[in-house]
C-alpha cells in the first residue's frame, strides 16, 4: 500500500487498516506490546503513569491499566473537557468502578471516583495515535486534544506510544503544533528516535 504524506489521507489509509484487524490479532498483537511496556525501566520505576483508554481497535490497554494498578502504581487517565477540549488527567483505584462512558464513547474516570493529578508528578505517560515515524512524529485523530495536552507536561516526563507495526510509516506530517513521542513500542520492536536519545 502506498501511503501519502497529507495527515488526513494517511490517517484515513492508516485507521481503515487497523478498523480491518481481526480481533485475534488485537487482542495478541497488543499483548505483546504491554508486555513490552511493562519491562521497560521507566515504567517499573515510575511512581506515577497516564494511559489512554483504548477504543475500538487501538492498542488494547484496559488490562495494562489494571496491571499497573495491582502493581501499586498511581494510574492517571485522560478526563477530556468538551467545552475546552482540555485534556485533564485523573487518578484512577479501580478501572471497572471508576470509569465511565465519555466524549466520543470512550472511557473517562467519573470526577466523584477520582482525584486530581499534577501534571509534575507524571513520569511516564501512555499515548495513542493513527500512525508514527522512526524520528518520534505522531499523527493523531486530529483534534489537536493530545498534543495540547503533551506540550504542558515536564521535561522529565516520558511520553511513550503504544502501536501496531505496520503503523510506523516512513514520514508522518508534522507542523509546529505536533508534539513528538520519546519512545513507540510496537508488537515486534522498540523506537527511540535519534531526537530524543
Amino acid at each position: 500500500m502506498e501511503l501519502k504524506r497529507d495527515k488526513a489521507t494517511l490517517r484515513d489509509q492508516i485507521g481503515q487498516r487497523r478498523k480491518r484487524l481481526a480481533q485475534a490479532t488485537v487482542a495478541r498483537a497488543s499483548e505483546a506490546i504491554c508486555e513490552q511496556v511493562l519491562a521497560l525501566p521507566a515504567v517499573r520505576d515510575a511512581g506515577c503513569v497516564m494511559s489512554y483508554v483504548s477504543l475500538g481497535n487501538e492498542v488494547a490497554t484496559h488490562d495494562l491499566i489494571r496491571t499497573l494498578l495491582a502493581r501499586g502504581k498511581q494510574l492517571a487517565v485522560p478526563l477530556l473537557e468538551p467545552e475546552t477540549g482540555t485534556i485533564v488527567p485523573r487518578i484512577i483505584f479501580d478501572f471497572d468502578s471508576d470509569l465511565r462512558t465519555g466524549s466520543y464513547g470512550i472511557l473517562e474516570p467519573r470526577p466523584k471516583r477520582s482525584e486530581p493529578c499534577d501534571l509534575t508528578r507524571l513520569r511516564v505517560v501512555l499515548v495513542p495515535g493513527v500512525a508514527f515515524d522512526a524520528q518520534g512524529n505522531r499523527l493523531g485523530r486530529g483534534g489537536g486534544h493530545f498534543d495540547r495536552f503533551l506540550a504542558r507536561l515536564s521535561s522529565a516526563t516520558k511520553i511513550i506510544a503504544l502501536a501496531y507495526d505496520f503503523q510506523v510509516v516512513p514520514s508522518v506530517p508534522y507542523g509546529p503544533h505536533d508534539e513528538a513521542v520519546h519512545l513507540i513500542v510496537t508488537e515486534k520492536r522498540l523506537i527511540e528516535p535519534p531526537r530524543h536519545l
